[in-house]
């Protein structure tokens, strides 16, 4: 095992450790209003489903420490590690349909590692990267797992999915959805096992990841000419590549000399919707400097072209990506 590893596991098992804060024990109680409508909004029978997670984090943050015990060992133990937990739920759930079946919680508690990573994102990235080694994992978990960890780098991450994609352990349903993440992640050396996988991958997904595979390794000719293409999938993923991997200077320039239609709205839909920022939690800060420097997409399209109005031109004030800040280097 190399030492990156090593370390990772000693720190995350350390943090596994029942319950000890400051000294004190801290039970995994149900008495924080926060954690018990966190719980709630993850395990319940239909509770809360037009709320999002990343809401509940702030009153997670107020007993950020007792919090992060009690999530821990439902990682470690499963969500029946809380009293109560199970029976306030069963109860819920006879209230909205007496008639379902009782409510079974899950024995793996992987669900509450984002919460985990928001409140501690260094303590909760070595976290994920300790669990992610389990040869005993479905590889969707790994690939939940990975996506905790975005943006890269996580070399264990790497070396998990590369690994596994060697092994071919990966069911033909779930390679494309398995490269993808490995892209996200790879360096150049990766380069030769991800192209040898594409065969079994066909259609519209096949396109997609052989153009994020030329942006990741920086081959932007193929990715600009595919901008031009007539088909649609080939255009929309090239733009989706380029923009992802930190190129949205070469998408600019080709909306700057492109033709009015169908293709250039489309394209500077894509451009716009890196622009507002939504993707950036996913995105290296180094991508995301560079989408950010460049002009929005009515400025790079020619003079008097009109685009939709949710392209622009419009109101950017409130777009995630006018209240971006780049992360502490702590929690890359």
């Amino acid at each position: 095992m190399d030492r990156a590893f090593l370390v990772a596991l000693a720190l995350a098992l350390s943090l596994l450790a029942p319950g000890r804060v400051g000294g004190a024990e801290v039970a995994c109680h149900w008495d924080d209003p926060g954690l018990r409508d966190y719980l709630s909004f993850l395990f319940g029978p239909g509770q809360n489903i037009d709320t999002f997670e990343n809401e509940y984090y702030p009153r997670l943050e107020q007993n950020r420490d007792s919090n992060l015990v009690c999530l821990r060992e439902i990682v470690l133990h499963g969500p029946k590690i809380v009293p109560g937990l199970e029976k306030h739920l069963d109860d819920v759930r006879k209230q909205l349909e007496p008639s379902n079946p009782p409510l079974a919680l899950p024995h793996r508690g992987l669900t509450v590692l984002p919460a985990i990573v928001a409140l501690d994102p260094a303590g909760g990235r070595l976290l994920v990267e300790s669990l992610i080694v389990d040869t005993g994992l479905t590889n969707a978990e790994v690939l939940d797992l990975a996506s905790q960890l975005l943006p890269p780098p996580s070399a264990i991450a790497r070396r998990v999915l590369r690994d596994r994609l060697a092994r071919h352990t990966i069911e033909k349903r779930d390679v494309a959805a398995h490269l993808r993440m490995l892209i996200r992640f790879s360096d150049r050396s990766d380069a030769a096992i991800i192209r040898n996988s594409l065969p079994s991958v066909t259609g519209q997904l096949r396109t997609e990841l052989q153009a994020q595979l030329h942006a990741r390794l920086g081959e932007t000719s193929p990715l600009v000419k595919g901008l031009m293409s007539p088909d649609r999938i080939v255009s929309n993923s090239a733009a989706d590549a380029l923009l992802s991997w930190g190129y949205a200077r070469d998408v600019c320039s080709f909306l700057g000399s492109a033709q009015a239609g169908d293709r250039l709205q489309a394209i500077a839909g894509i451009y716009e919707g890196y622009k507002t920022g939504g993707m950036f939690y996913l995105l290296p800060d180094a991508v995301v400097e560079k989408i950010q420097a460049a002009p929005h997409a009515w400025i790079c399209v020619p003079p008097g072209t009109t685009l939709p109005p949710h392209i622009g031109p419009r109101d950017v004030s409130h777009d995630p990506a006018a209240v971006w800040k780049p992360r502490s280097p702590r929690s890359q």
